[in-house]
Formats: structure tokens, C-alpha cells, sequence
């Protein structure tokens, strides 16, 4: 079992929800793209537990704090999704990387951005959808495949898209979801 410390790094989204997961990433490197010109911000449900994130090549990189200096840090690359009433929709790659053995696993969630602009920084919202509320036909067709009780294997970043669109398009549009996807 991969121990990923760097989940102290305080974004909350990873944890919550039955995620979706994969062990290698689906997002073809060089196509994640710049979710906003300027600072960025990536905040956990809620807006809550927000973190500096610097923009490198295709991947935002939210760095460990002084006092985690062993840690890993987090990285996300982002496709574009959908738009919403709230503003365009973003589907995230976030890789975990263990530093004792430098093995990943890559979970996945959606984006939007946050309606405040603090200084200049924009703040994005966010959450993983649970990947336990897809129905039985929506699993084979997406090849959504149920690990446990938490987790959910995926491995085509195009049909976990579709999913989303389908399973939550609605819902993007909805304040109240994106603070409790459930």
C-alpha cells in the first residue's frame, strides 16, 4: 500500500468522496491547460482549504509547506469540461507520488472557479464526484470499475468526460452541489 504523505498538504477533496482513480495518468502529457491568466488558488468543497498552485509547462504544482519539507508535491493538469452558469467546469488530474519510493496514483475530480477574486488570485472550487453513483449501465459503457467501497478504477480520459458531462452536467450549475457532491 502506497503511504502518500502528501495528502497533509491540506486539500480535502482527495479524501472525501468515493474517487476515482487510476495508476498511471490518462491526460496525454503537454495537453493540460491553463485554467486562468494570473495567480491561481486550489480549494477543497466548500472554497475551504485553499493552496498557492504555480503554473509549469501543463501542470499546476501546489508545493508542500516550510515545515513538510518532505513531502511531495502536488500536482494537477486540467481539461477543459464543460461550461456552467458558474463559469467554465475543469476536469483535474491530481497525482499522489509516494517520496520514500516515488510510485503515483492519479485521482480525479472537477473544477470551476470560485465567484470572489482575492487580490488578483483566482480561487477554484474543487470536489470529486462519487464515483459510486454511477448506475450499472453507466459503469460498462464508461468503463467505470468499482475497486471497494471508496474507490473506482477508470482508464480512458475521454469516457470518464462523457461520464461526467452526463452524470453531472446539470449539476455544475448548482451552488449547492459543489458544496456537497453527494
Amino acid at each position: 500500500m502506497i503511504s502518500f504523505r502528501n495528502t497533509a498538504i491540506g486539500l480535502a477533496f482527495l479524501a472525501l468522496h468515493a474517487c476515482f482513480v487510476s495508476t498511471e495518468p490518462l491526460l496525454p502529457s503537454g495537453q493540460g491547460a491553463r485554467i486562468a491568466d494570473g495567480p491561481v488558488e486550489i480549494c477543497g468543497e466548500g472554497g475551504e482549504d485553499c493552496h498557492a498552485a504555480a503554473f509549469e509547462d501543463d501542470t499546476y504544482i501546489v508545493y508542500p509547506p516550510p515545515d513538510a519539507e518532505d513531502e511531495a508535491p502536488l500536482r494537477l493538469r486540467f481539461l477543459d469540461l464543460a461550461d456552467s452558469d458558474l463559469g467554465q467546469v475543469w476536469l483535474g488530474e491530481v497525482e499522489l507520488r509516494d517520496p520514500d519510493d516515488d510510485e503515483s496514483i492519479w485521482y480525479y475530480g472537477v473544477a470551476h472557479p470560485m465567484p470572489e477574486n482575492t487580490g488578483g488570485v483566482t480561487r477554484f472550487e474543487m470536489v470529486q464526484p462519487d464515483c459510486m453513483d454511477a448506475t450499472l449501465r453507466q459503469a460498462a459503457r464508461y468503463g467505470i470499475e468499482p475497486l471497494d467501497s471508496h474507490t473506482c478504477s477508470i482508464s480512458d480520459i475521454a469516457s470518464l468526460a462523457a461520464y461526467l458531462v452526463e452524470a453531472h452536467g446539470e449539476d455544475f450549475n448548482d451552488p449547492d452541489w459543489w458544496r456537497d457532491p453527494d
